[in-house]
């Protein structure tokens, strides 16, 4: 059984600007993902369905508040937050009437909250002392859950998410990825990572669909992952990245990048896991 203390393991993880991401991976197992709390100190989605909404644009509140307005609607509430100043980026699902956002309070911090409309309830999740320029938050339209993301390299780019269960509001895994985690419709989570095997010392990147378990126990957090796109083998580097662009009902899209001929592919897969 995994650990919440295994380590990342960063290896090739390299998306260039080729690769066309639009907007603000490996593990011995092979699975870009380390079941593991974060600090405040260390750094840190956009939904794409018609339940959840984003907003990356521009509230204030202590540690745990009431959400403002008794009488406001979810839709004002989120459409208020969306024209504050201080929001740099929101995600909520219109099904749980949940959402989480980032809250810009200096030009190298920012402090995340997440918030529960129809409790009336809004809690401090975490400070980090970083700008949040390239930082966003991303909330499952079904399921317990929200990602952190930030930005960690710049032509070529990679992302590192912290995984969040809203019933505790602790991280219980950090994922490295080429381009943004993305939530399918059924609250899973699509991501593309890089799988390193140690033995025989392989690289191979591949785009995988995680679904969660219901509550998260103290040192495992994924239900199952399935991986749908495999990537070829090498024994020196990876030569064939994916960045999952869009995920749309039972469809994932996707760009296929060849690091060797700078080629770039566009093309989708069916996502047909069954869910736990």
């Amino acid at each position: 059984m995994r650990t919440r203390f295994k380590m990342v393991l960063p290896g090739c993880c390299m998306l260039l600007a080729l690769a066309g991401c639009t907007e603000p991976g490996g593990l011995n197992d092979g699975l870009g993902r380390t079941p593991a709390p974060i600090s405040a100190g260390e750094e840190a989605g956009k939904p794409g369905n018609a339940e959840n909404g984003h907003s990356s644009g521009g509230a204030a509140g202590t540690a745990e508040q009431g959400v403002q307005g008794s009488n406001a609607s979810f839709a004002d509430q989120m459409k208020a937050l969306t024209n504050t100043g201080t929001v740099k980026s929101l995600s909520y699902s219109r099904l749980t009437q949940k959402y989480v956002y980032i809250k810009s309070t200096a030009s190298s911090s920012f402090e995340v909250y997440f918030g529960d409309f129809q409790a009336k309830t809004e809690k401090l999740v975490i400070k980090h002392t970083y700008s949040a320029k390239e930082s966003s938050v991303s909330l499952s339209p079904t399921g317990p859950y929200f990602i952190v993301t930030r930005v960690t390299s710049r032509n070529p780019e990679r992302y590192k998410s912290e995984l969040y269960y809203t019933g505790d509001l602790k991280p219980y895994a950090v994922l490295n990825t080429f381009g943004e985690p993305r939530w399918d419709e059924d609250g899973r989570l699509i991501r593309s990572s890089e799988y390193f095997d140690k033995h025989p010392n392989t690289y191979r990147s591949q785009i995988s669909v995680d679904s969660l378990k219901a509550v998260p126990d103290p040192d495992e957090v994924f239900a199952e992952t399935v991986t749908v796109v495999k990537g070829p083998e090498t024994s020196r580097k990876t030569g064939v990245i994916f960045n999952v662009t869009k995920v749309d009902k039972n469809m994932i899209y996707y760009q296929e990048l060849n690091l060797d001929n700078k080629q770039i592919e566009n093309k989708q897969i069916e996502n047909k896991q069954k869910l736990y």
